[in-house]
């Protein structure tokens, strides 16, 4: 098996789980990290999820806390969602879009709704991988890959830029709301 076909198992073969396959046993930090560690795909030299990682993700509220130490299904969902997308945007932002995304469904649906994209994104990242490994083949390929990838960061960051605005505004809103509602139990 040549590199490009190497590339091209990994991304059919080392995909998130579905959530029907998602462990329905609650699992120990390091029983998530050694799953996650198995279907994660990304560079040899990306950085591993670690404990220390999960646990500032959850002290900053960017994921929710465990049930004592253990982690239910809708952890290790969200986890996987999140290490995606800690890939391309910052961890903070990742929180943002995760949070922003399940506030108003069930985490299954959502996460299954992430794994009908991501997978038709990946098939269709597949199917743009040069057919051989000349080097200029895999400088256009690069390229292209990369183009795409500034395009679509460029994107996401400006709708994120969006969003926070909306969520300020909100959150300003429901300030005022509750001042208002305090003022007239005050006068009371």
């Amino acid at each position: 098996m040549n590199e490009i076909d190497a590339i091209r198992s990994d991304f059919t073969d080392k995909r998130p789980q579905t959530w029907q396959n998602l462990p329905d046993l609650d699992l120990y930090m390091d029983q998530v990290i050694a799953f996650l560690g198995r279907t994660q795909l990304a560079p040899e030299d990306s950085q591993k999820l670690t404990a220390a990682m999960v646990n500032n993700y959850v002290k900053e509220g960017l994921l929710p806390r465990a049930k004592g130490k253990r982690y239910e299904r809708d952890h290790v969902a969200l986890l996987q969602i999140f290490v995606a997308l800690k890939e391309v945007v910052t961890v903070k932002e990742a929180g943002t879009l995760l949070n922003s995304y399940i506030a108003d469904a069930a985490v299954e649906d959502r996460y299954d709704q992430v794994l009908a994209e991501l997978g038709g994104i990946l098939d269709e990242t597949v199917s743009r991988l040069p057919e051989d490994d000349s080097k200029e083949a895999l400088v256009e390929a690069a390229l292209t890959f990369a183009l795409d990838s500034y395009a679509n960061k460029m994107a996401c960051q400006r709708l994120i830029e969006i969003l926070n605005r909306q969520m300020a505004e909100e959150a300003e809103l429901e300030k005022a709301k509750q001042d208002k509602k305090n003022e007239k139990q005050d006068k009371k």
